[in-house]
Protein backbone atom coordinates (compact mmCIF):
# COMPACT_ATOMS: atom_id res chain seq x y z
CA UNK A 1 0.00 0.00 0.00
CA UNK A 2 1.50 2.87 -1.33
CA UNK A 3 1.20 5.73 1.72
CA UNK A 4 0.91 9.50 0.46
CA UNK A 5 2.54 11.13 3.92
CA UNK A 6 1.96 14.47 2.87
CA UNK A 7 -0.76 17.20 3.52
CA UNK A 8 -3.99 16.09 1.06
CA UNK A 9 -6.63 18.23 -0.39
CA UNK A 10 -10.30 16.63 -0.68
CA UNK A 11 -9.88 15.16 -4.11
CA UNK A 12 -6.55 13.86 -3.83
CA UNK A 13 -8.22 11.92 -0.61
CA UNK A 14 -11.09 10.64 -2.89
CA UNK A 15 -8.50 9.60 -5.78
CA UNK A 16 -5.89 7.71 -3.19
CA UNK A 17 -8.80 5.80 -1.41
CA UNK A 18 -10.03 4.49 -5.05
CA UNK A 19 -6.46 3.53 -5.58
CA UNK A 20 -5.78 2.44 -2.36
CA UNK A 21 -9.16 0.01 -3.03
CA UNK A 22 -8.09 -1.11 -6.04
CA UNK A 23 -4.92 -2.90 -4.96
CA UNK A 24 -6.56 -4.60 -2.15
CA UNK A 25 -9.94 -5.54 -3.56
CA UNK A 26 -10.45 -8.46 -2.51
CA UNK A 27 -9.06 -8.97 0.92
CA UNK A 28 -11.64 -5.77 1.59
CA UNK A 29 -14.28 -7.46 -0.20
CA UNK A 30 -13.14 -10.90 2.10
CA UNK A 31 -13.48 -8.58 4.99
CA UNK A 32 -16.60 -6.82 4.64
CA UNK A 33 -18.19 -10.12 3.23
CA UNK A 34 -17.53 -12.28 6.77
CA UNK A 35 -20.21 -9.53 7.95
CA UNK A 36 -22.36 -8.24 5.43
CA UNK A 37 -23.14 -11.91 3.87
CA UNK A 38 -25.07 -13.07 7.08
CA UNK A 39 -26.51 -9.63 7.89
CA UNK A 40 -28.00 -9.24 4.55
CA UNK A 41 -29.47 -13.10 4.80
CA UNK A 42 -30.78 -11.70 8.55
CA UNK A 43 -32.68 -8.56 6.65
CA UNK A 44 -33.80 -10.77 4.04
CA UNK A 45 -35.23 -13.02 6.67
CA UNK A 46 -36.81 -10.80 8.37
CA UNK A 47 -37.43 -7.26 6.54
CA UNK A 48 -39.75 -7.68 4.10
CA UNK A 49 -41.99 -8.75 6.57
CA UNK A 50 -41.69 -5.87 8.69
CA UNK A 51 -41.71 -3.58 6.56
CA UNK A 52 -45.20 -4.81 4.61
CA UNK A 53 -46.49 -4.77 8.47
CA UNK A 54 -45.25 -1.18 8.70
CA UNK A 55 -46.60 -0.29 5.09
CA UNK A 56 -49.97 -1.62 5.75
CA UNK A 57 -50.73 -0.42 9.59
CA UNK A 58 -49.62 3.30 7.76
CA UNK A 59 -52.21 2.96 4.95
CA UNK A 60 -54.69 2.13 7.21
CA UNK A 61 -54.09 4.42 10.00
CA UNK A 62 -53.53 7.38 7.47
CA UNK A 63 -53.41 11.04 9.08
CA UNK A 64 -52.33 10.13 12.27
CA UNK A 65 -48.01 9.99 12.28
CA UNK A 66 -48.02 9.06 15.18
CA UNK A 67 -49.76 5.36 14.37
CA UNK A 68 -47.80 5.54 11.67
CA UNK A 69 -44.18 6.16 13.28
CA UNK A 70 -45.30 3.34 15.99
CA UNK A 71 -46.12 0.58 12.87
CA UNK A 72 -42.53 1.80 11.50
CA UNK A 73 -41.18 1.58 14.78
CA UNK A 74 -40.22 -2.23 14.54
CA UNK A 75 -38.61 -2.06 10.78
CA UNK A 76 -36.57 1.18 12.19
CA UNK A 77 -35.31 -0.39 15.00
CA UNK A 78 -34.01 -3.28 13.20
CA UNK A 79 -32.26 -1.25 10.88
CA UNK A 80 -30.52 0.91 13.37
CA UNK A 81 -29.27 -1.70 15.52
CA UNK A 82 -28.35 -3.59 12.36
CA UNK A 83 -26.30 -0.77 11.34
CA UNK A 84 -24.78 0.15 14.39
CA UNK A 85 -24.03 -3.35 15.49
CA UNK A 86 -22.50 -5.27 12.23
CA UNK A 87 -21.89 -2.71 10.40
CA UNK A 88 -19.45 -1.09 12.30
CA UNK A 89 -18.15 -4.51 13.35
CA UNK A 90 -17.10 -4.50 9.19
CA UNK A 91 -16.12 -0.44 9.00
CA UNK A 92 -13.95 -0.95 12.33
CA UNK A 93 -12.11 -3.98 10.63
CA UNK A 94 -11.97 -2.10 7.09
CA UNK A 95 -10.39 0.95 9.76
CA UNK A 96 -7.94 -1.40 10.90
CA UNK A 97 -6.30 -3.08 7.71
CA UNK A 98 -6.09 0.40 6.47
CA UNK A 99 -4.32 1.22 9.25
CA UNK A 100 -1.99 -1.41 9.11
CA UNK A 101 -1.13 -0.74 4.88
CA UNK A 102 -0.32 2.58 6.03
CA UNK A 103 2.15 2.15 8.85
CA UNK A 104 4.26 -0.02 6.34
CA UNK A 105 2.13 -3.61 7.38
CA UNK A 106 0.85 -6.37 5.46
CA UNK A 107 -3.21 -6.06 5.82
CA UNK A 108 -4.80 -9.12 7.49
CA UNK A 109 -8.41 -9.99 8.05
CA UNK A 110 -7.13 -12.27 11.28
CA UNK A 111 -5.84 -9.31 12.34
CA UNK A 112 -8.40 -6.40 11.61
CA UNK A 113 -11.51 -8.44 12.89
CA UNK A 114 -8.91 -9.43 15.95
CA UNK A 115 -8.44 -5.53 16.55
CA UNK A 116 -11.79 -4.10 16.20
CA UNK A 117 -13.48 -7.02 18.09
CA UNK A 118 -10.88 -6.43 21.03
CA UNK A 119 -12.48 -2.42 21.45
CA UNK A 120 -15.79 -3.57 19.77
CA UNK A 121 -17.99 -1.92 23.47
CA UNK A 122 -15.69 1.26 22.99
CA UNK A 123 -16.47 1.83 19.35
CA UNK A 124 -20.23 0.50 20.34
CA UNK A 125 -20.09 2.89 23.06
CA UNK A 126 -18.63 6.20 20.85
CA UNK A 127 -20.11 5.78 18.03
CA UNK A 128 -23.88 5.65 19.89
CA UNK A 129 -22.85 8.89 22.01
CA UNK A 130 -22.07 10.63 19.32
CA UNK A 131 -25.03 9.59 16.95
CA UNK A 132 -27.15 10.71 20.50
CA UNK A 133 -25.51 14.25 21.08
CA UNK A 134 -25.72 14.52 16.68
CA UNK A 135 -29.52 13.75 16.18
CA UNK A 136 -30.21 16.31 19.63
CA UNK A 137 -28.15 19.04 17.78
CA UNK A 138 -30.03 18.51 14.34
CA UNK A 139 -33.26 19.66 16.73
CA UNK A 140 -31.75 23.17 15.65
CA UNK A 141 -30.11 22.21 12.60
CA UNK A 142 -26.38 24.12 12.71
CA UNK A 143 -25.04 22.36 15.72
CA UNK A 144 -26.10 19.04 14.50
CA UNK A 145 -24.03 19.62 11.55
CA UNK A 146 -21.29 20.46 13.45
CA UNK A 147 -21.73 17.80 15.36
CA UNK A 148 -21.75 15.26 12.68
CA UNK A 149 -18.41 16.70 11.69
CA UNK A 150 -16.61 16.86 15.20
CA UNK A 151 -17.32 12.79 15.67
CA UNK A 152 -17.26 12.12 12.02
CA UNK A 153 -13.61 10.16 12.78
CA UNK A 154 -14.20 8.56 15.75
CA UNK A 155 -14.87 5.48 14.99
CA UNK A 156 -11.11 5.90 13.36
CA UNK A 157 -9.90 7.07 16.72
CA UNK A 158 -11.08 4.14 18.06
CA UNK A 159 -9.71 1.78 16.58
CA UNK A 160 -6.14 3.00 15.58
CA UNK A 161 -5.77 5.31 19.09
CA UNK A 162 -7.79 2.83 21.38
CA UNK A 163 -8.53 5.47 23.18
CA UNK A 164 -12.07 5.39 25.77
CA UNK A 165 -15.57 6.75 24.89
CA UNK A 166 -15.02 10.34 25.91
CA UNK A 167 -11.61 10.63 25.10
CA UNK A 168 -12.51 9.48 21.36
CA UNK A 169 -15.05 12.20 20.95
CA UNK A 170 -12.68 14.75 22.09
CA UNK A 171 -10.12 13.47 19.84
CA UNK A 172 -11.96 13.54 16.79
CA UNK A 173 -13.40 17.04 17.92
CA UNK A 174 -10.08 18.30 18.25
CA UNK A 175 -8.56 16.89 14.64
CA UNK A 176 -11.14 18.22 12.96
CA UNK A 177 -11.56 21.68 14.70
CA UNK A 178 -10.65 24.04 12.03
CA UNK A 179 -10.74 21.99 9.04
CA UNK A 180 -14.98 21.58 9.02
CA UNK A 181 -15.15 23.05 5.36
CA UNK A 182 -12.81 20.07 4.25
CA UNK A 183 -14.48 17.49 6.41
CA UNK A 184 -17.78 18.20 5.25
CA UNK A 185 -16.71 18.64 1.33
CA UNK A 186 -15.12 14.91 1.90
CA UNK A 187 -18.45 13.13 3.37
CA UNK A 188 -20.28 15.44 1.08
CA UNK A 189 -18.41 13.71 -1.99
CA UNK A 190 -18.17 10.39 -0.14
CA UNK A 191 -22.20 10.58 0.10
CA UNK A 192 -22.68 11.48 -3.65
CA UNK A 193 -20.28 8.40 -4.84
CA UNK A 194 -22.96 6.16 -2.17
CA UNK A 195 -26.00 7.42 -3.69
CA UNK A 196 -25.50 6.88 -7.10
CA UNK A 197 -24.37 3.19 -6.46
CA UNK A 198 -26.90 2.93 -3.96
CA UNK A 199 -29.83 4.16 -6.82
CA UNK A 200 -27.57 1.77 -9.44
CA UNK A 201 -28.37 -1.64 -6.98
CA UNK A 202 -31.89 0.07 -7.06
CA UNK A 203 -32.31 0.16 -10.49
CA UNK A 204 -30.86 -2.89 -11.32
CA UNK A 205 -32.85 -4.95 -8.67
CA UNK A 206 -35.51 -3.16 -10.23
CA UNK A 207 -35.02 -5.06 -13.36
CA UNK A 208 -35.18 -8.82 -12.10
CA UNK A 209 -38.66 -7.75 -9.66
CA UNK A 210 -39.84 -4.37 -10.55
CA UNK A 211 -42.63 -2.83 -8.19
CA UNK A 212 -45.68 -3.68 -7.91
CA UNK A 213 -48.21 -2.09 -11.02
CA UNK A 214 -51.31 -0.37 -10.51
CA UNK A 215 -53.09 -3.70 -11.29
CA UNK A 216 -51.59 -5.83 -8.37
CA UNK A 217 -51.83 -2.30 -6.23
CA UNK A 218 -55.78 -2.42 -7.21
CA UNK A 219 -56.17 -6.37 -7.03
CA UNK A 220 -54.83 -6.13 -3.06
CA UNK A 221 -55.16 -9.19 -1.11
CA UNK A 222 -52.46 -12.28 -1.80
CA UNK A 223 -51.33 -11.17 -5.51
CA UNK A 224 -50.06 -7.94 -3.90
CA UNK A 225 -48.81 -9.39 -0.95
CA UNK A 226 -46.40 -11.45 -2.23
CA UNK A 227 -45.83 -9.20 -5.45
CA UNK A 228 -44.66 -6.33 -2.36
CA UNK A 229 -42.43 -9.11 -0.38
CA UNK A 230 -40.71 -10.39 -3.17
CA UNK A 231 -39.85 -6.30 -4.23
CA UNK A 232 -39.17 -5.63 -0.83
CA UNK A 233 -36.51 -8.72 -0.64
CA UNK A 234 -34.71 -7.76 -4.10
CA UNK A 235 -34.37 -4.32 -2.89
CA UNK A 236 -33.06 -5.22 0.80
CA UNK A 237 -30.71 -7.74 -0.65
CA UNK A 238 -29.29 -4.91 -3.78
CA UNK A 239 -28.57 -2.15 -1.29
CA UNK A 240 -26.47 -4.56 0.95
CA UNK A 241 -24.87 -6.07 -2.38
CA UNK A 242 -23.94 -2.25 -2.66
CA UNK A 243 -22.94 -1.58 0.69
CA UNK A 244 -20.73 -4.59 0.64
CA UNK A 245 -18.83 -3.37 -1.96
CA UNK A 246 -18.88 0.13 -1.84
CA UNK A 247 -18.30 0.15 2.29
CA UNK A 248 -14.67 -0.15 2.27
CA UNK A 249 -14.03 3.07 -0.09
CA UNK A 250 -15.98 4.77 2.72
CA UNK A 251 -13.60 3.57 5.55
CA UNK A 252 -10.68 3.82 3.26
CA UNK A 253 -11.63 8.12 2.84
CA UNK A 254 -12.08 8.58 6.52
CA UNK A 255 -8.51 6.82 7.56
CA UNK A 256 -6.78 9.07 5.04
CA UNK A 257 -8.79 12.08 6.50
CA UNK A 258 -7.81 10.97 9.83
CA UNK A 259 -3.76 10.76 9.45
CA UNK A 260 -4.03 13.87 6.87
CA UNK A 261 -5.67 15.98 9.84
CA UNK A 262 -2.95 14.38 12.23
CA UNK A 263 -0.35 15.63 9.52
CA UNK A 264 -1.50 19.52 8.96
CA UNK A 265 -2.06 19.45 13.10
CA UNK A 266 0.84 17.10 14.73
CA UNK A 267 3.66 16.42 11.69
CA UNK A 268 2.57 12.46 12.04
CA UNK A 269 4.64 12.48 8.35
CA UNK A 270 7.82 13.57 10.51
CA UNK A 271 7.15 11.05 13.23
CA UNK A 272 7.29 8.18 10.62
CA UNK A 273 9.82 9.13 8.48
CA UNK A 274 12.14 9.77 11.69
CA UNK A 275 11.41 6.44 12.94
CA UNK A 276 11.83 4.51 10.02
CA UNK A 277 15.53 6.08 9.63
CA UNK A 278 16.19 5.11 13.33
CA UNK A 279 14.32 1.32 12.66
CA UNK A 280 11.66 1.99 15.39
CA UNK A 281 7.96 2.08 14.88
CA UNK A 282 6.20 5.27 15.34
CA UNK A 283 5.23 6.70 18.79
CA UNK A 284 1.40 6.10 19.97
CA UNK A 285 -0.50 9.40 20.16
CA UNK A 286 -0.65 11.09 23.58
CA UNK A 287 -4.30 11.79 23.60
CA UNK A 288 -4.69 14.10 26.42
CA UNK A 289 -2.11 16.52 24.89
CA UNK A 290 -3.21 16.19 21.37
CA UNK A 291 -6.77 17.17 22.64
CA UNK A 292 -5.47 20.32 24.46
CA UNK A 293 -4.17 21.20 21.02
CA UNK A 294 -5.19 24.78 20.15
CA UNK A 295 -6.42 24.34 16.77
CA UNK A 296 -4.92 26.08 13.96
CA UNK A 297 -6.99 28.48 11.57
CA UNK A 298 -7.97 26.90 7.91
CA UNK A 299 -11.14 25.66 5.88
CA UNK A 300 -10.65 23.68 3.33
CA UNK A 301 -6.85 23.15 2.47
CA UNK A 302 -5.50 22.06 -0.53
Amino acid sequence: MQRDLRPMGVLEIIDASFRIYREHFLKFLAINAIVFVPYTLFLAAVMPNLLMEASQAAFTSAGDPTATLRAMLPALSTMFLGMLFFQQIATGAITAAVADGYLGKVPSVGRSYSTVLACFGTLFGAILLAAVITAAGFVVIVPGIVFMLWFSIVSTVVIIEKTSVGRSLARSRALVQGFLSKVFGLLLLVGIITVIFSQIGQIIGGLFVPQPGLDEIASGGAQFTVAFKKYLLVQTVSGHIVELFVGPLMSIAHVLLYYDLRIRKEGFDMEVMSNEILGGAPKAVDTKAAVDLPPPQGGLQA
